[in-house]
């Protein structure tokens, strides 16, 4: 019976209905079944085919495009060329057009289905939507479902490392890059069994390591490794470590000689200790000297009364950033910085008017 919602005027949708829905949509138009159904509105039918997941058959004498083929078998577009000219695909060539040497292939979903029987190898079942080509035979669901199983138990299953394998790699790892290594092992994405032998960074294996690395120890940015690779000869190597990119690599003797030379550059106070091992004699020196060389008040917050003091002696004394910074006891970076805040407040600090008190105060 065709039933109505009096509240809101929808149609009220019966199992029987739908059954004849799913056999008739693909076939017959939405406004022919509103007619046989005795349905007012065409699109409760569409909606209704919408929420079932429903489609329009295919033109079944109609060839689909090797390219088009390829998307909806889930496959590449040339292991179909070599479906076509190895194991005999009954296809159709068509030429493109005026200027075009070669000929577009154009394959028929029912002759595919009958060489798919005889081809089950070849085909993954599991990839292919239902119902996505037309005259799809009942056969189709139990490959489908023997295909899943099969994939289940290839991702389950994993080739055991052997002990040449192991040996290959541990002699390897550190010289070669990665991807060197998996392709003499014949294996693909090998840094799981990396981690579990725990053999870490290839770099930290080797003895070396890497100007990231050595930044985060040092405690600087990494553009200040960079810069003295660059301009202040500090020793270094390019290597492939994995894949494709190169990294600046560092041995650690080579780092400790080339800082004995440049001793102005290496905040020594910041190094992680018991990490750039052997770590020389003269650096338990050297980070005392930096303690004592470094100011008070560095990385001190800035008060209002400090703010206005260096405004004063930047904008109406005029004095450069490294005697500000003698007189407010802080560095040159620390001045140049806080003066960097100042562009948009530039005009209201200008006004401000610091007294005599304020500046005995602070001095």
């Amino acid at each position: 019976m065709n039933t109505v919602n009096e509240k809101k005027g929808l149609h009220i949708w019966t199992q029987e209905e739908e059954e004849q829905l799913t056999n008739l949509y693909p076939t017959t138009s939405a406004r022919n079944i509103a007619k046989i159904l005795k349905i007012d509105s065409i699109q409760s039918v569409q909606k209704k085919a919408y929420r079932l997941g429903l489609k329009k058959r295919k033109n079944e004498t109609a060839y689909i495009n090797s390219s088009d083929f390829a998307k909806i078998v889930r496959v590449h577009p040339k292991t179909i060329l070599r479906w076509v000219e190895e194991e005999a695909l009954p296809c159709k060539r068509i030429d493109k057009g005026f200027g075009y040497k070669e000929k577009t292939i154009y394959i028929n979903s029912e002759k595919f289905w009958i060489w798919a029987e005889q081809h089950k190898d070849l085909i993954h079942f599991s990839k292919i939507e239902p119902n996505a080509l037309p005259f799809e035979p009942k056969w189709v669901k139990k490959a489908r479902i023997a295909d899943k199983k099969i994939v289940k138990k290839q991702n389950n299953t994993r080739l055991k490392w052997t002990t040449e394998e192991e040996n290959i790699l541990l002699e390897n790892y550190g010289e070669i890059p990665v991807f060197k290594i998996e392709k003499k092992l014949g294996r693909k994405k090998i840094q799981r069994k990396i981690e579990k032998e725990g053999l870490g960074y290839t770099t930290e294996y080797a003895g070396l390591i890497t100007a990231h690395k050595l930044s985060k120890i040092l405690n600087v940015d990494s553009h200040t490794v960079l810069n003295w690779i660059r301009t202040q000869e500090l020793p270094h190597k390019r290597k492939i470590l994995k894949y494709k990119k190169e990294h600046f690599i560092i041995n650690i003797p080579d780092f400790w000689v080339w800082a004995e030379q440049n001793k102005h550059l290496v905040p020594f106070h910041k190094i992680e200790r018991k990490v750039l091992v052997p770590e020389p004699s003269w650096l338990e020196e050297e980070i005392k000297n930096n303690i004592l060389n470094t100011p008070l008040r560095q990385r001190k917050l800035w008060s209002k009364e400090e703010d206005n003091l260096l405004c004063y002696f930047k904008y109406q004394l005029c004095l450069h950033n490294r005697e500000i910074a003698k007189r407010m006891n802080r560095t040159p970076v620390s001045i140049r910085r806080r003066l960097d805040k100042f562009t948009k407040e530039r005009k209201q600090l200008l006004n401000t008017q610091i007294t005599t008190s304020e500046l005995s105060e602070i001095q």
